[in-house]
């Protein structure tokens, strides 16, 4: 009967091999689609790919008074503009008409 079990390993090394092949492979496959996820957060993450359509919800950013688009000078405007590419902040597409509009004055 002791002549049917064998506890010698060497015997076994294909197994053992084919069990450690396994683990790399998906150490290396949990490692890249952990790099693949940041990349598409990054990806995800720009601000321009987040406007919201203002017409759709109503959003209306401009102030009781509308200080942000009202008849700005030359200078005033291209200054408004680069304090929004500076902040991150995307105007409504009323602003940007207004803005458009105070440029070319």
């Amino acid at each position: 009967m002791y002549l049917l079990y064998d506890t010698n390993l060497a015997s076994d090394w294909p197994y053992l091999l084919g069990v450690v092949v396994i683990i790399v492979g998906l150490v290396l496959y949990y490692q890249k689609a952990k790099t693949d996820q940041i990349e598409l957060k990054k990806a995800e993450h720009d601000a321009y790919s987040h406007v919201v359509n203002d017409s759709n919800y109503n959003i209306n950013r401009e102030g009781m008074d509308g200080h942000r688009d009202q008849d700005l000078s030359k200078e005033e405007a291209k200054q408004a503009i680069d304090t929004l590419k500076e902040t991150g902040q995307i105007p409504t597409q009323g602003e940007f008409n207004e803005l458009k509009k105070d440029l070319e004055k």
